[in-house]
């Protein structure tokens, strides 16, 4: 029997088809879970389709009680809502995410009767793949007052040397460097 676990075990592992990556979410008052799943294995690619795909684990939250819709924001100004398609308790929709960065997925569902509880699924997703966006890049304001200090500290001390370059030399006389 024993034999049999492990050969089933083995046979399990060795001939698993592809990853599936599933990240397991709570709403906003932590009564609710939902699985997030976004292809491909929760690692899009900025500037391909990913299909987003949430199953709300409450069996009265579906399409005929609540009314749903998915917002998406980015840390770099990308935002708009992405038309969903609802069934039963699960949100699938496709989106590009536009460039690499830090997304804010929203999934809210309101009760379409006006009565019950708004849910509200948020996960942070990072895109770490793919399209870069602008290649602007804006640089902290404590690397340009490094910069400007730097650069000012080397032209005094360029100035005094310049200045002082007779009583260096005779310095260097003295001592035979």
């Amino acid at each position: 029997m024993k034999k049999f676990l492990l050969v089933l075990a083995a046979c399990i592992c060795l001939l698993g088809g592809t990853a599936q990556a599933h990240v397991l979410i709570a709403d906003n008052q932590r009564r609710t879970g939902a699985v997030l799943h976004i292809t491909p294995d929760d690692d899009p690619i900025a500037g391909q389709p990913s299909t987003i795909a949430l199953s709300i684990q409450d069996g009265d939250i579906t399409e005929k009680t609540h009314a749903f819709r998915l917002h998406i924001k980015s840390d770099q100004e990308h935002e708009g809502d992405v038309p969903l398609q609802i069934i039963g308790g699960t949100a699938t929709a496709s989106y590009v995410f536009p460039v690499r960065g830090v997304y804010t997925l929203t999934l809210t569902a309101e009760p379409l009767s006006g009565q019950g509880r708004t849910v509200i699924f948020e996960h942070a997703q990072r895109v770490s793949r793919g399209e870069t966006g602008s290649g602007s890049i804006v640089s902290p304001l404590w690397a340009r007052f490094g910069l400007v200090a730097s650069a000012t500290g080397f032209l005094v001390i360029g100035f005094i040397v310049f200045n002082k370059r007779k009583v260096l030399t005779a310095y260097a006389d003295e001592r035979k460097f």
